[in-house]
């Protein structure tokens, strides 16, 4: 496995390359099926079952070079078997990715996606729109907008951004305005280490 410097994740497998690339598109089209926060609190709690699936379905969003159906020998899959009295039953066969790999790697995609403080990347919905209930919004056109208008950028070139490039194609631009929050928080972390209180 590789970890490159635009946020993608890539995972040679009996030679075959698979390129996992959180680009905003991908990640727009995530959010609008699936809610990403929602994700991302299951593949840290959620039960082996639920954390499997949202591996699955993270990689399945984010797979740039290969057809989805090319993730089954990888990921593993139910297949259907029938008995000797003719009745199905679904049976999981796992793939050549350990799925202790597949959630940990799923979750690493999807924090590369959604880096960044709560306050940037969520609002809530006020109680009407959501019936009562709190829900985070991610609206991934902030961004492209930023990056067009901030990076000079076409419309197409900011959709194929990830995250983490627009963040340090910002920090580039603007080092005296642009807050790295990641950094800032390492520097919060190193300083209360030696201090004593962390």
């Amino acid at each position: 496995m590789a970890r490159l410097a635009s946020g993608e994740i890539a995972i040679i497998d009996e030679g075959k390359r698979f390129t996992f690339r959180p680009s905003f598109r991908s990640l727009d089209n995530l959010h609008n099926d699936h809610d990403v926060f929602e994700l991302w609190t299951d593949l840290q709690h959620g039960n082996k079952e639920r954390q499997l699936f949202c591996a699955q379905t993270v990689f399945e969003y984010f797979l740039t070079d290969c057809h989805v159906d090319e993730l089954t020998p990888l990921m593993g899959a139910y297949t259907q078997l029938e008995d000797d009295e003719g009745e199905i039953e679904l049976i999981w066969q796992d793939g050549t990715m350990p799925q202790a790999d597949q959630t940990i790697i799923a979750f690493s995609l999807l924090r590369n996606a959604i880096q960044g403080k709560p306050s940037v990347k969520a609002a809530t919905k006020s109680d009407n729109e959501s019936h009562g209930a709190d829900r985070e919004l991610f609206n991934v056109m902030d961004y492209v907008w930023s990056a067009q208008k901030n990076l000079s950028l076409s419309l197409d070139e900011a959709w194929a951004l990830t995250m983490h490039e627009f963040m340090n194609g910002m920090k580039n631009h603007y080092p005296d305005s642009f807050i790295d929050y990641d950094e800032e928080d390492a520097k919060v972390e190193a300083l209360l280490k030696r201090t004593g209180k962390a």
